[in-house]
């Protein structure tokens, strides 16, 4: 199905006809395929809708790069147009920084948070000095308007992520990932499932730990051996627990 948002056409999946509205973030680089066991598991109990973020699967692109705020917006509109009030968000790694701004300006019922994204990673001096040695380089390019070896440059230093993004997408990313979610973390009350994977190196642990100390209603728990995609490996253990979690927000019939 699609819908224009925010002038965008938007492609999601919905399934089910529960009271209780349940939302699907995917990750970067994903699209709404990804949590189809997801919507699969819990469509018996719950109104489940996944979305295919804009910029990613059928969705369109937006024009410039955006930042969670714009992400947020567009998935209020999504709702609205859509009938939903206070859903449950259940998102993966990228989605997840988009979970954490909606719940900070919109009602929303519980959240799920699955390698969870939305804290700067620690960096040591030598990291650093290096990220700010290739800022400087990158505005000499910039100044003497040599793209080639700004491009090249973009390339040595970007993410696999960032390598593989249009330009609008790449503004996106770097607008996202720099925005720091920590400081407004005490002031999201949704009651909150953040898990992690044990060996995930792309949202370690200590960042799911400081979601669980600093939010108001958090709990976490470690995918013993689990990396950055431990929700889906070990995706019966994840499912047990979700009964559990949302049984207490959805009383099942």
């Amino acid at each position: 199905m699609d819908r224009i948002v925010m002038g965008m056409s938007t492609h999601y999946e919905e399934m089910g006809m529960g009271k209780q509205v349940v939302i699907l973030l995917h990750g970067w680089g994903m699209d709404h395929m990804v949590m189809r066991p997801f919507m699969e598991h819990l469509e018996t109990d719950f109104r489940v809708i996944s979305f295919d973020l804009p910029g990613f699967g059928k969705s369109s692109e937006m024009d410039g790069g955006w930042s969670v705020f714009e992400y947020a917006q567009w998935l209020y509109e999504a709702c609205e147009q859509l009938q939903v009030r206070n859903p449950i968000l259940i998102a993966h790694s990228f989605g997840c920084r988009i979970a954490l701004w909606f719940s900070l300006v919109y009602p929303v019922k519980a959240m799920v948070l699955m390698g969870a994204a939305g804290i700067k990673s620690k960096k040591n001096k030598f990291q650093k000095w290096q990220e700010i040695e290739y800022h400087i380089i990158k505005y000499v390019y910039r100044f003497l308007k040599q793209d080639q070896r700004l491009q090249q440059l973009q390339n040595r230093h970007g993410s696999l992520d960032y390598r593989q993004a249009s330009v609008n997408m790449r503004k996106t990313l770097v607008k996202c990932i720099h925005l720091d979610l920590t400081p407004y973390l005490s002031s999201i009350s949704a009651p909150t499932l953040v898990i992690m994977g044990e060996n995930d190196t792309v949202t370690p642990v200590w960042m799911g730990q400081v979601m669980e100390d600093l939010m108001m209603d958090a709990a976490l728990i470690v995918f013993d051996q689990g990396d950055h995609f431990a929700c889906f490996q070990q995706s019966k253990r994840l499912f047990r627990i979700l009964d559990v979690f949302l049984q207490k927000e959805e009383p099942k019939c």
